[in-house]
This record gives C-alpha cells, structure tokens and sequence, in this order.
C-alpha cells in the first residue's frame, strides 16, 4: 500500500511518490505554527475527492468509532482545546492514515492467536 501512496497537500503540491521518500511521515508545514492553536476534531478525507485510498480511510473511521482519541475527548470536556505549538513541520495525514490501517491489520492478525502468543517467546 505505502509503495503507491502519495502525499499531497490541499494545494495540489506533491511531496512525496512512495513511503520510500524522506518526506512521506513528516513534511514542512504549508506556514509555520507558533503560537497558540485550536485542536479541531479529525475529518476523514472523502475517498472520492482524495488520493488516499478507501481502505486507510475505511480503517481509520473503523478505529475511531471503536476507541476515544484523547484530543477527541478532552475537545468534549472543554469545548475548546489551545495548545501552543513551535514547529514548521508537519506529520502527514497519507502517512497517518498508512499507519492506523497497517497496525489494524496486525492487531486483526494477532488477536484470534494471542492466547497462544501470550505463552510463547513471540510474546
């Protein structure tokens, strides 16, 4: 999957081809955060208007409705959520989204043998 996932931002700009470039995980930023920022919820891209594949996005809708994100639910408690943020360089969503569906498959592979797993050297 990783071998045909590119990055792109809303722009248009390509940054990376595969997961092979330097890039694919963590990229500049469009402009640098400094400063006080609103945590938002996560919008999942809409498949059809997106590079990413339906699967990455399918697992990551999946995840989400399963588990409560941390930022998802103090977001809940305060209303508003500000942190402040130092940095010009950002993880990139395809590169996110690429790990959630890649652990999902492993914890999916893992968890009908995991008594047997738990009492071997795997564990």
């Amino acid at each position: 999957m990783g071998e045909s996932l590119p990055v792109e931002k809303k722009t248009g700009h390509r940054i990376a081809d595969t997961w092979y470039h330097p890039e694919f995980a963590v990229g500049p930023n469009e402009h640098k955060e400094v400063g006080h920022r609103q945590l938002l919820h996560y919008q999942s891209p809409d498949y059809l208007t997106s590079a990413i594949p339906q699967a990455l996005i399918t697992a990551h809708e999946v995840t989400a409705d399963e588990f409560e994100g941390v930022i998802d639910t103090a977001i809940e408690y305060e209303h508003e959520l500000n942190i402040a943020m130092f940095h010009s360089d950002e993880v990139n969503e395809e590169a996110m989204l690429l790990a959630n569906w890649a652990y999902r498959l492993l914890h999916d592979t893992v968890i009908p043998h995991r008594a047997v797993l738990a009492g071997s050297s795997l564990s």
